[in-house]
């Protein structure tokens, strides 16, 4: 999942020898950032597209049925901007996605910047659901099901008060009824973000991923393991 640096969403698919693109649906200069497949005709696709230019973007949700990809109704809760970056969940009746919404401080000087985002799918629609946030520019960029009562995301936020902004990890946890933040690990004074998650079959955890930076400016893998 991407895209082409054109504005059009790409998906391949491997059969078992090599890689295809497959044909999709033109939603408007258009990216894919996450995939989950339940089975060869039951596979959600998730990101972003800016149908015009008074938008920064706009939610985009694809399905696969076996034969054709295409569009799904989605929320999106912010006027301004709201993308989503991934997406897991126990069934396609009981899934979610995750991302931001609103613009970004960097962008606007405005604080607090971009909030995060999380959908769900009930099995007949998608809906925006209430998650907390910690600073500014917050973003949750993974996420892991566990079961219908343990879903982990994970992201970052900026951290303001210091010398100098710094990047801060964010997790997250839906217990059945809301999502609440959780503790997640920082190594170090400089920037620490995560950029992916996934659960660790057979147990109640999830691992997240993602990179830091060191003191003398060089990005370094970060690995997590929660709760």
């Amino acid at each position: 999942m991407g895209d082409d640096a054109h504005g059009h969403a790409i998906a391949l698919r491997f059969n078992g020898a090599s890689w295809s693109a497959a044909s999709l649906p033109a939603a408007g200069n258009d990216n894919l950032q996450g995939v989950k497949a339940f089975s060869p005709t039951d596979v959600w696709a998730v990101g972003s597209q800016v149908p015009n230019l008074a938008s920064q973007g706009r939610t985009l949700v694809m399905h696969w049925n076996g034969s054709a990809w295409s569009v799904a109704a989605s929320a999106n809760p912010d006027p301004n901007s709201d993308i989503l970056h991934a997406i897991d969940g126990v069934s396609s009746t009981d899934l979610w996605a995750v991302g931001q919404q609103a613009q970004d401080e960097t962008l606007t000087g405005v604080p607090p910047g971009t909030r995060t985002l999380a959908e769900h799918r009930n099995g007949t629609r998608w809906s925006a659901t209430t998650t907390p946030n910690t600073g500014d520019n917050d973003s949750l960029n993974g996420v892991a099901a566990v079961s219908s009562t343990a879903v982990f995301s994970a992201g970052a936020f900026v951290q303001t008060g210091g010398s100098i902004p710094i990047d801060r990890t964010i997790a997250e946890r839906w217990n059945g009824s809301s999502w609440a933040v959780q503790a997640s690990a920082d190594v170090g004074a400089t920037d620490n973000l995560l950029t992916g998650a996934a659960a660790i079959p057979g147990t109640g955890s999830v691992w997240a991923v993602g990179f830091r930076l060191t003191s003398s400016n060089v990005d370094q893998t970060l690995i997590e393991r929660g709760p």
